[in-house]
């Protein structure tokens, strides 16, 4: 209540319906002392509620989906509020302003990187032709990035090989420099995947990442675990590799000491130059094709550990490459990305304590010590998601399993069989934010195992020398693909070269010694498929060439009629068995027209007056692993002679003291020579008791008084 005018005033209505007062003045006249009241008059003053609107969440959609509708709502009551909106990202799809509820329009982000529209919504609540702004409030449309992969590589590998890691790449941490709240999620993820391993980092600015940014990266790695050490309080060091377009620059720094020796503070960094020195650790330093005199800017002084300092707050390129090979090893690599508005990015590896970080000697993390990281992280502005990959295997007889997450790992290919083996690999990535995974599109590729190169064995060959081999085609149980094949002779005497490829032509085969002799061919088979070779286990076998059969030669035998004969045949070969066959071109002496072996003993026969000659020729054979072969043959004779005949010379009677006619003797045979040797019996008529030859005249005595008869035999 009060009197007179009512002044201005603030209104006053914290509630949420309109709020009417009503005002009833009394007037009261006054004259001469007397008021008279007259008649009250009321009206009314209605306050308002302010404009309100209830909180929207925020919301997160995936590229091309359609968002959900907006309808703004208000715990206002007892009039109308109406609401009008700005929108500062129209690039998700929702016009820059309206008013009203949001419809559900189509989520669009043609970026790689998540995209959030900050909506701010003003209400406005009308009553008796009086409109009151509300205090604005606003959410967020988060519209995710179609996630990609790169199109991996078909693989074609041979059974019981290594396949090749298939990284799909895409997988950043994307980061804004100023908001590091990412490090407790980064620590988890790394903790959760049970192998320490590579992260990219990304963050949107043009200018090359400082020494205090590379050290904040490092704190991802600041938690305890007893087998990774701290890199804040163990002074190990933090190593960083530059890509300024060109060159290469590898930076090494640490929060407190220097393991590799020379002095070094948080303010400087250090360049190694791997030429072959050996550190403090006892590890020497792999050999590394780079140069040794293009130093990164800064460059200020060398040490005697093969290491450069500067006090540089800023890497710059060069041409250096570092690793950090203490125990809890890990590297930070900065980097440039060419295109995507100069995007930097930094990659950070550790590696077990059980693995120095080399690979053979070169600077390459050992798989075994940092497999890629199956779930990059990505942040944006403080607000992240996580890139992922799942794959499918159509064939996980191949050795990969059915299906997986992250990169396809290397592992051991199998195919037992004769034909390549193919497997379809169908990847999907997605990124995950809010609660909310968007798939993009799939990409497959193959992984091809062939077989292992497989020939059937060949026959084993046993010829005579002289004689031609057959034909050694190879031949294998695969299919698919090209089989090849490559052999070696270990004794080419035998006719065949050393080493071929391809089929075995038949050749003559040759073996001038007195035994067989045995060459092992040795064929080693390749698959080949998909421009990839896969040998197989060698097979061997053997051609064996038998020598010709051979006869020492036999001597020829002249003997007599009614003797006795018998031939043994021999041969210098060996290492088979020879056996003998001959004909004789003249039966009458008593042996057989044709024989085996031996010429057993036989009585010789000639009934005649001259020699008989039998002509005998003989073949012999070697015979060797069911192989025979036929020598040259050998020829030699056996003659008998006819026995001695003289033909009866005639008797005679002479007188006492009278002359003996000469006895000349005579014989039927011919072909030879006769002798003739004779004896008397009775000397007293003047002849020798015996003697040869012819017996000449002689004067015969017989002193008695009876004839005397002499024998001559």
């Amino acid at each position: 209540s009060g009197s007179g005018n009512i002044s201005s005033f603030t209104a006053t209505n914290s509630g949420t319906a309109p709020v009417t007062a009503t005002i009833t003045v009394t007037p009261t006249f006054t004259n001469g002392g007397v008021s008279c009241s007259g008649t009250p008059q009321t009206f009314t003053i209605t306050v308002n509620p302010k404009g309100q609107v209830n909180s929207v969440s925020n919301q997160i959609f995936c590229d091309g989906a359609s968002s959900a509708a907006v309808n703004f709502s208000t715990n206002n009551t007892g009039s109308t509020t109406t609401y009008a909106w700005t929108n500062n990202k129209t690039s998700i799809g929702l016009a820059a302003s309206g008013s009203g509820n949001i419809a559900s329009f189509t989520a669009t982000n043609t970026t790689a990187i998540p995209v959030v529209a900050t909506i701010t919504v003003t209400p406005t609540y009308s009553n008796g032709g009086t409109s009151c702004a509300g205090t604005p409030v606003t959410f967020t449309i988060t519209v995710n990035p179609t996630p990609s992969v790169n199109q991996p590589a078909d693989q074609v590998v041979c059974n019981n090989s290594a396949s090749s890691t298939v990284s799909f790449g895409g997988k950043v941490l994307l980061y804004a420099a100023d908001q590091p709240s990412w490090i407790d999620d980064v620590k988890a993820k790394l903790l959760a995947t049970g192998a320490f391993s590579q992260i990219d980092i990304m963050y949107a600015n043009s200018t090359t990442p400082t020494l205090a940014q590379l050290q904040q990266y490092q704190a991802v790695m600041t938690w305890s675990d007893n087998s990774y050490l701290d890199p804040t309080t163990s002074g190990n060091n933090l190593a960083a590799y530059v890509d300024g377009g060109g060159g290469v620059v590898c930076a090494v720094f640490a929060t407190g000491g220097l393991p590799i020796g020379g002095n070094f503070n948080t303010a400087s960094y250090q360049v190694i130059v791997p030429s072959g020195h050996t550190n403090n650790y006892g590890m020497t330093l792999g050999t590394v094709h780079l140069p040794t005199h293009q130093l990164m800017t800064g460059v200020t002084s060398f040490d005697g550990n093969a290491s450069y300092r500067t006090t540089s707050s800023t890497l710059t390129a060069g041409s250096y490459r570092v690793a950090d090979w203490n125990d809890g090893n890990f590297l930070i690599t900065a980097k440039d990305d060419v295109g995507a508005s100069h995007v930097k990015r930094v990659d950070l590896g550790l590696f077990p304590p059980s693995n120095d970080g080399f690979n053979g000697g070169g600077w390459i993390p050992s798989s075994s010590g940092a497999n890629i990281m199956k779930n990059a992280l990505q942040y944006v502005g403080g607000g992240g998601g996580i890139f992922d990959y799942t794959w499918t295997n159509s064939n996980p007889s191949i050795g990969l399993a059915a299906s997986g997450t992250g990169d396809v790992p290397s592992f051991t290919a199998v195919n037992t069989g004769t034909a390549p083996v193919t497997a379809t690999i169908t990847v999907t990535p997605s990124y995950t934010s809010g609660g909310v995974t968007c798939n993009g599109a799939s990409k497959t590729f193959t992984i091809t195992v062939n077989p292992t190169g497989q020939v059937n064995d060949p026959a084993d060959q046993v010829v005579s020398n002289g004689g031609t081999t057959t034909a050694v085609n190879f031949t294998s149980n695969n299919t698919g693909g090209t089989t090849t094949y490559a052999w070696t002779n270990n004794t080419t005497s035998i006719g065949l070269a050393a080493s071929g490829t391809g089929n075995i032509s038949a050749f003559t085969a040759t073996n001038a010694g007195t035994a067989p002799v045995t060459a092992t061919i040795t064929v080693t088979p390749t698959f080949t498929n998909g421009a990839t070779s896969c040998s197989g286990t060698a097979q061997t076998f053997t051609i064996t060439v038998n020598p010709a059969g051979q006869l020492n030669q036999p001597a020829s035998q002249v003997v007599c009629n009614n003797g006795s004969v018998s031939v043994n045949f021999a041969t210098t070969n060996t290492g088979g068995t020879t056996t003998y066959s001959w004909t004789n071109n003249n039966t009458t002496i008593g042996l057989a027209a044709s024989g085996n072996g031996n010429i057993a003993s036989f009585t010789t026969v000639n009934s005649g007056s001259a020699p008989v000659v039998a002509t005998i020729i003989v073949t012999p054979t070697f015979t060797n692993a069911g192989v025979s072969t036929a020598g040259a043959t050998k020829t030699f004779t056996i003659t008998v002679n006819p026995g001695g005949q003289v033909n009866d010379p005639a008797d005679q009677v002479v007188c006492n003291s009278t002359a003996i006619t000469a006895v000349n003797f005579a014989t039927n045979n011919t072909g030879g020579t006769t002798t003739y040797a004779w004896t008397n019996n009775t000397t007293s008529i003047g002849l020798a008791a015996s003697g040869t030859g012819n017996i000449s005249a002689f004067t015969a005595t017989n002193a008695g008084t009876a004839p005397v008869t002499a024998t001559i035999t």
